[in-house]
């Protein structure tokens, strides 16, 4: 065969072989493209949830240890039990990474093997997996099994593996949880829920020894006025001593009133005044493991009440109903000879 002829030959043949494979591997025409490319976002796995953030009315946490509700009511985002304020930024960021997860992948269908991504049910009061769900004013927004997470060298993992409570294929999904199901982790631990600014007067009373009396001068200057013999007059050397301890006062649980046995006196009485002239009242009770305090508001008669004290409303109708917890060594810095 001449060279004209083999080139020839040879062409038809390489044609030949494009063709067929390009009819073998080719997409199908009928068939649509897949509902995620290269060159796109994964699915939402929620999405119409962002549009509907502003409707959530109640979200619930459970796994193993806990059970927690959390309802939106007039006075602001509240734990159902004892309507005790939460952290709303915190509640906003979880809304809103369950809102912006995404879709990765499909895993198993098969009921069998959702144990062992961590998807069933049962793995949420058995395992170390949570149920979110997110209530709307008529219906529910999202419901989901928050399982296993991907391995990951992140302190905080960006790939779970999840399922729709109502649906039977679970997901490999994109998105980052802030929080889990830890009840102090939601609630707004401080003590006084109160900003620097707002501080006038500290008069701290302990049995038997006297009475502490602080007054604000400016800013964060503050003076003691009178104070238990044998005590030492730290503020000059301190001067933010009051508003950095006060105001970073944590408690570390909420029980009912009803539930605590309390003594007849308390052994600490903290009253903070504000610039209003109103004030809170924190009586501290010694308890063999930690210290139990009950917080009350205190008012001025025949006065419209401060915008400091309507911002307080939430807390001072839970404090009605519940006491506080929190380590001994948190009044140290109080009432320190």
């Amino acid at each position: 065969m001449s060279p004209a002829r083999n080139g020839l030959f040879f062409a038809v043949v390489v044609a030949a072989s494009l063709g067929f494979a390009y009819w073998l591997y080719a997409p199908d025409a009928t068939q649509s493209l897949p509902p995620e490319s290269a060159t796109t976002a994964p699915a939402l796995f929620y999405p119409d949830l962002s549009s509907k953030l502003d409707q959530v009315t109640q979200m619930r946490v459970q796994s193993a240890e806990h059970d927690l509700r959390f309802v939106k009511t007039a006075l602001g985002w509240q734990e159902s039990q004892f309507h005790y304020p939460i952290r709303e930024k915190l509640l906003s960021s979880v809304l809103k990474a369950i809102a912006q997860m995404r879709k990765l992948e499909p895993k198993t269908s098969n009921p069998a093997f959702y144990t062992n991504i961590g998807v069933d049910e049962k793995d949420v009061k058995e395992a170390g997996s949570y149920r979110f769900s997110v209530q709307g004013q008529e219906k529910v927004l999202a419901d989901f099994l928050l399982g296993n997470a991907k391995e990951s060298r992140s302190e905080l993992p960006n790939q779970w593996f999840v399922r729709a409570v109502d649906a039977p294929t679970s997901w490999l999904v994109e998105g980052k949880f802030p929080v889990r199901a830890d009840l102090n982790r939601w609630l707004d631990t401080r003590v006084f829920p109160l900003q620097g600014a707002d501080l006038a007067k500290l008069v701290v009373r302990q049995d038997g020894v006297g009475d502490l009396v602080m007054a604000r001068q400016e800013a964060n200057q503050w003076k003691v006025v009178s104070m238990p013999k044998g005590f030492q007059d730290q503020s000059k050397d301190q001067p933010e001593m009051i508003d950095a301890n006060l105001l970073r006062i944590e408690f570390t649980d909420l029980v009912a009133r009803s539930s605590v046995k309390l003594k007849d006196k308390p052994d600490w009485i903290v009253e903070l005044y504000l610039q209003s002239g109103e004030g809170l009242r924190l009586q501290v009770y010694d308890q063999p493991k930690s210290l139990v305090a009950v917080m009350s508001f205190l008012a001025l008669e025949g006065v419209a009440p401060s915008k400091t004290a309507i911002a307080l409303a939430p807390y001072v109708q839970a404090w009605k109903q519940v006491a506080l917890t929190f380590p001994k060594e948190e009044l140290k810095g109080l009432m320190q000879p």
